[in-house]
């Protein structure tokens, strides 16, 4: 399962397969918690709970897939959410304005500000390794920083030297621990190992255009390219990889499935 949210729609769609035909299905949620308004960053846990940052409502909203129920959390606590993760322990972490809230109880009570981060920082994306390590990109310092004991300390992370200064926009953890960064300013997908180790796997020279958000599907990985406004699935030959299937934004028609397209999630446990 692959779920986009979509901006200029105000919508979450889920797509069953990559394939370029086939059809989505908005997941809407019900009258009495109102429309989404501008979703974000998205996160499916292993517990098949898809939590949406839910932008201009101040929110994060999660679907259990298993279910079929929605819930929602923040409302008075956030201001605009732009993105969300989950650590192995089941702990919900959401990036609002220039902090990160821990939100450790199932019904949303009880959130806390992680420490550590200072007035300068700005976090716009983060994800969760599956060590527990919290890894924020920060808009300031256009760079990446961790944290092993709950922002106790952070710990800057650099990504490789290239023609421009490095911009991340998106981070994604990585099933072997470690993330995925996707830098936009030099059109690439750079993997960081649990060790620290940065590589490049994808750049332009592969077919990325604006590389949004990237993540790690089976053995390949699935890029969010807001270029050509499409999802698409890169596998592994040899050394390097290789785009293969997509879902397509444009029709053949001209119309659009999603308008701005601006986070992905996928499968039943992809953070």
């Amino acid at each position: 399962m692959y779920v986009i949210s979509d901006q200029r729609r105000h919508r979450v769609v889920g797509f069953p397969a990559l394939d370029a035909d086939v059809l989505g299905q908005s997941l809407l949620p019900p009258a009495a918690l109102g429309h989404l308004s501008f979703p974000a960053g998205l996160c499916l846990d292993a517990s098949r709970r898809l939590h949406i940052a839910d932008a201009a409502n101040h929110r994060i909203v999660t679907f259990a897939l298993d279910t079929a129920t929605w819930t929602t959390f923040g409302a008075g606590q956030l201001t605009t959410p732009r993105d969300v993760a989950v650590d192995p322990d089941g702990r919900i972490y959401a990036v609002d304005s220039r902090q990160i809230l821990r939100v450790d109880a199932e019904d949303g009570s009880g959130a806390v500000a992680m420490p550590g981060l200072v007035d300068q920082q700005r976090p716009i994306a983060i994800a969760v390794d599956c060590a527990g390590r919290v890894f924020i990109v920060d808009a300031t310092s256009e760079g990446l920083w961790f944290t092993a004991d709950d922002g106790g300390t952070w710990t800057p992370l650099a990504l490789p030297d290239a023609d421009n200064p490095s911009r991340p926009v998106s981070i994604s953890a990585r099933q072997a621990g470690g993330v995925l960064v996707c830098d936009l300013a030099n059109r690439r997908i750079v993997a960081v190992d649990a060790d620290g180790t940065a590589t490049i796997v994808i750049d332009e020279d592969d077919g990325l255009f604006l590389p949004m958000f990237a993540q790690e599907d089976g053995p390949g990985i699935t890029v969010l390219d807001a270029g050509p406004e499409w999802v698409r699935r890169f596998l592994p030959v040899g050394t390097r990889y290789v785009a293969a299937d997509f879902i397509r934004g444009p029709r053949p028609d001209g119309t659009l499935r999603f308008g701005k397209p601006s986070g992905l999630a996928i499968g039943a446990a992809s953070c």
